[in-house]
């Protein structure tokens, strides 16, 4: 029998990752959902649908086939749940891709899961149009191989490999921190050129092309709210993590001098990194 991959919640990043793994080989979704799980209920005899049973629950044969897990869901504690679950469900060199985005205590506990689990702390970064369109990045810690790269590599992930537990995490929270004051100081400035009798079609115009636009930019029309209440989460992650959030404010013109001098400066010291 052929060997499945395992995609465990099925949200809006779930529901993408799973898209984009269908037919490459089978599937077996893990979401309580229904009216998520109808959506791949036309996907063929290649999807089976399972939930979380403890060791030698009656489907707990469907994880015998199983050579890879992704795990898509909302929170830590969610994160945590699952990861005791496979512990009793797959092999303990079976990859576990950890795409949830952690908490920085959940991150650095990771490691006490080594002797049970092979996880891999894999935050993705792109959003689901990102992982529908095959542009997105996975950064990663843990003990991946070369075979673990290629098949993200083979979903069109670029993979960002990271030292330790807990940098990816870190990373992707300082991402979604700025992606959070990307979209509010968008959204803001709409508004305001609304106020200035600007038409908005003809703005977003100018920000898809001119020097004021970002991806964020470009999606905010799309985002939904539970989108922006994730993005919310991860800015008191980040506080939480690094003890604060910075607070831009352009109007302040010393400061903002003074913070994209020392920014370019690190960034010109790092081999490889261009401001």
């Amino acid at each position: 029998m052929e060997r499945s991959a395992a995609v465990i919640g099925l949200g809006n990043l779930g529901h993408a990752w799973a898209s984009r793994v269908l037919g490459t080989r089978p599937l077996l979704l893990v979401e309580p959902d229904a009216s998520r799980r109808a959506d791949f209920a036309d996907a063929g005899d290649t999807v089976a649908m399972a939930t979380l049973p403890a060791a030698g629950a009656a489907d707990s044969s469907h994880w015998a086939q199983v050579e890879r897990v992704h795990v898509l869901v909302r929170t830590t504690d969610q994160a945590m749940t699952v990861l005791a679950q496979l512990e009793q469900l797959v092999g303990s060199g079976t990859p576990v891709h950890l795409h949830t985005t952690l908490s920085a205590a959940g991150a650095s506990a990771l490691a006490d899961r080594a002797t049970a689990l092979r996880v891999l702390e894999q935050p993705v970064t792109g959003g689901a149009a990102g992982i529908h369109d095959g542009r997105f990045a996975v950064l990663t810690a843990g003990p991946a191989t070369d075979e673990d790269h290629a098949w993200l590599a083979d979903l069109g992930a670029r993979v960002i490999p990271f030292a330790a537990y807990g940098d990816p995490t870190a990373a992707k929270l300082v991402n979604n921190v700025l992606a959070a004051c990307t979209t509010g100081a968008t959204a803001a400035l709409l508004l305001l050129a609304r106020e200035l009798g600007i038409d908005l079609t003809q703005m977003r115009e100018v920000l898809r092309h001119g020097s004021g636009g970002s991806w964020m930019a470009e999606a905010l029309p799309d985002l939904q709210d539970d989108q922006v209440q994730l993005l919310v989460k991860d800015v008191g992650l980040l506080a939480e993590l690094a003890g604060r959030v910075p607070s831009v404010d352009p109007a302040d013109g010393a400061a903002l001098l003074r913070d994209v001098s020392a920014a370019r400066a690190a960034m010109l010291a790092t081999p490889g990194t261009r401001p």
